[in-house]
């Protein structure tokens, strides 16, 4: 039994793995160009890729006349991925499930190590952008993205890795998961302003505000969950229940505001307040809450034995479903600050400080500070690179280049988290199309 919970656990981590490895685009609005700079994109951004940054960035003269933003093909969206947990690295994955030799006790401990008390938690996060445009200082997207979190408590995995304790229950109450599927019709606008006193101290400043309407697809989220497992020397046990809530079909609003300054001809600041007032409200005619009841007593051999998809029509059953009141979910706001200094024509440096406002659906109230750097060697390659510390992803760090043409730019981003390579957490790719006139 044992061994069969280890195969399943590392075939799924190495498909969730290998899904990391799609093109990113959450509801961080993470772009090719953001990524390469490991999300220190403040003043940087033009054209659609001000949505979620900063809508005064529009202001700027040097925004294209018209740009349209793509993947491979013109509206034919490309799904972006990304999957990051709190614990799992490849390096882990070769020491502990790749090497091919036996564990010692001394092995498993600190393999268990790496999880934390509250559990071991991955984040899922996809979006596809159907459209971006911009014509001069006014852009407009067209976004689908899903958000979500999982929790597995610790005990679980230490059962799967140390073995079962007789007699003694292991505990599923700290199971939780949350998920939300969102539309976002954006639209925003910027433009050079003289502010007084302002434009004594700067040479120019520009505002810029934009409107998201939200179209909810559907959530999901556990209320609780209460039960455990048992393990005794020919059986199995395993008691409790669960609540559910699913829901279809809401609405909700967003607000963008921004200003933005050239402090000198080398300088550069912004600050950015994203979705602000935002959220999702979830209407009672498409909203239902689940009861489950589980109940599981069989020996290991029947257990081992018997086809999975009849142990748990046994086992799960809906106890009650009922119609349940409409409620809101938020469309997290956070705040973006930037700095930018042109230390020469061909090189850049960029900082940022992003705090959101709320730790759900990948937001947190963690303060994320992040610096960044773009140098050309010729005019039409900007090779990019960039780090981060803080927020929920903790340290982060980001590579890039691009081709930039007249009229089409191509642009290519890598980005982990946690750490570099074998000792990351979190992978994520990422590549892009525009042209521009």
């Amino acid at each position: 039994m044992k061994r069969v919970i280890k195969t399943i656990l590392l075939v799924n981590v190495a498909l969730l793995i290998q899904l990391a490895s799609s093109d990113v685009f959450a509801q961080s609005y993470f772009t090719p160009r953001g990524l390469s700079y490991a999300n220190t994109y403040a003043t940087q951004s033009r054209g659609s890729d001000v949505i979620g940054w900063n809508p005064a960035n529009l202001g700027y003269a040097d925004n294209p006349g018209f740009s349209m933003n793509f993947g491979v093909i013109p509206f034919v969206p490309v799904p972006g991925m990304q999957f990051r947990n709190n614990s799992v690295t490849a390096s882990w994955l070769n020491n502990y499930m790749l090497s091919g030799g036996t564990l010692s006790d001394s092995d498993i401990k600190d393999m268990l190590s790496v999880f934390p008390n509250d559990g071991w938690s991955f984040n899922p996060m996809m979006q596809a952008r159907l459209l971006g445009m911009s014509f001069g200082h006014t852009a407009f997207s067209l976004d689908g993205n899903f958000t979500g979190s999982v929790v597995l408590p610790k005990s679980l995995l230490q059962v799967i890795f140390e073995g079962t304790q007789f007699d003694r229950p292991v505990n599923l109450n700290s199971f939780s998961s949350e998920f939300q599927a969102v539309t976002s019709l954006a639209i925003a606008h910027g433009r050079e302003v003289e502010i007084p006193y302002v434009s004594d101290y700067v040479e120019n400043t520009y505002v810029g505000g934009g409107v998201k309407l939200l179209g909810g697809i559907g959530y999901m989220g556990t209320d609780y969950v209460d039960g455990a497992i048992t393990f005794t020397t020919d059986s199995i046990t395993v008691n409790g229940e669960a609540e559910a809530k699913y829901s279809l079909f809401g609405y909700g609003l967003g607000f963008d505001l921004g200003i933005a300054a050239d402090i000198n001809d080398r300088m550069k600041a912004s600050v950015g307040l994203n979705n602000l007032f935002g959220f999702i409200s979830w209407t009672d005619d498409y909203t239902e809450t689940f009861h489950y009841k589980f109940n599981l007593n069989t020996d290991t051999l029947d257990l081992a034995e018997a086809d999975g998809d009849s142990i748990i029509d046994q086992s799960l059953k809906i106890e009650d479903r009922q119609d349940a009141p409409g409620f809101t979910t938020p469309y997290p706001a956070y705040v973006v600050a930037g700095f930018q200094y042109d230390l020469f024509s061909n090189l850049r440096l960029f900082a940022n400080y992003r705090q959101g406002f709320s730790d759900k659906f990948d937001s947190s109230v963690i303060p994320r500070v992040s610096v960044a750097t773009e140098y050309r060697p010729v005019s039409w390659f900007p090779l990019r690179f960039g780090m981060a510390v803080g927020g929920n992803t903790g340290f982060q760090w980001g590579s890039g280049l691009a081709f930039e043409f007249p009229h089409y730019r191509f642009v290519l981003g890598v980005s982990q988290t946690g750490g570099f390579f074998n000792y990351s957490n979190g992978f994520a790719f990422s590549l892009g199309q525009e042209l521009v006139f």
